[in-house]
């Protein structure tokens, strides 16, 4: 229930899992979820995202693992990626690195959350202007933390403009999906990926339904991740 990432240089990271619902075991803590932008040191101690983009306005301050938080998320990413000189203070760095998470996001430890508690939970610090929770446990290997994050989600009929063939291990094979919203390049599985790509010339125009978090200000989905293709449907609904 973990994701192990790691940037170019070797740099790992954990990578949260969105928390479907299922029955979870022991004691969890329980963090906030601010709505900011996440932001790593590379191995050159670089302010990186977790693609390995350069990140600005941030290099002076204190953090190994962060997000970086000022009003709303918008704010937050237009801080750190304009190379025009931006003002960021040390209270928007909300550190997430074991063993340093910031006691600013702490809410308390959970023995065997359910699902009705943590979304009563959500829904206490999405009213608070946060983006909702993330709770931790230790793995068994000792190793690292399982990070689950507890946000809600949205659906939207978008239509498909074209496909991007993946990288690396998807090379010749579907990387994401276009659409006017965005691109779309989860919620996959090989199966499916392979599906689509041989489909594509037969898929382009079609409607699928994709969840995600919100609409930025330039009018794209944030975060959205493939559900299924809406072949009873032939309009966006969003």
């Amino acid at each position: 229930m973990a994701i192990l990432k790691e940037l170019e240089d070797g740099t790992g990271f954990v990578k949260a899992k969105y928390y479907e619902g299922e029955t979870l075991k022991g004691y969890w803590k329980v963090y906030r979820k601010v709505d900011g932008v996440r932001v790593m040191r590379n191995a050159s101690n670089d302010p990186v995202s977790r693609a390995g983009k350069p990140l600005y306005n941030v290099g002076h301050l204190e953090f190994k693992d962060a997000e970086v938080y000022s009003v709303n998320w918008n704010t937050s990413v237009s801080l750190v990626r304009s190379q025009t000189p931006q003002i960021v203070t040390q209270d928007m760095i909300y550190e997430l690195s074991d063993g340093n998470i910031d006691p600013r996001l702490l809410m308390g430890t959970v023995l065997h959350p359910d699902d009705l508690k943590l979304k009563s939970l959500m829904e206490m610090r999405l009213a608070l202007g946060d983006e909702g929770l993330v709770i931790r446990q230790l793995h068994k290997s000792g190793k690292y933390y399982v990070w689950l994050k507890v946000v809600p989600k949205k659906q939207a009929d978008v239509r498909i403009t074209g496909f991007k063939e993946g990288t690396g291990r998807l090379k010749g094979t579907l990387g994401s999906i276009q659409t006017k919203h965005g691109s779309v390049g989860s919620g996959f599985d090989d199966a499916l990926r392979d599906k689509i790509w041989a489909e594509r010339a037969t898929l382009k125009g079609a409607i699928i339904q994709v969840e995600y978090r919100e609409v930025t200000e330039a009018g794209k989905l944030r975060f959205p991740a493939f559900a299924r293709i809406r072949w009873d449907k032939t309009e966006e609904s969003i």
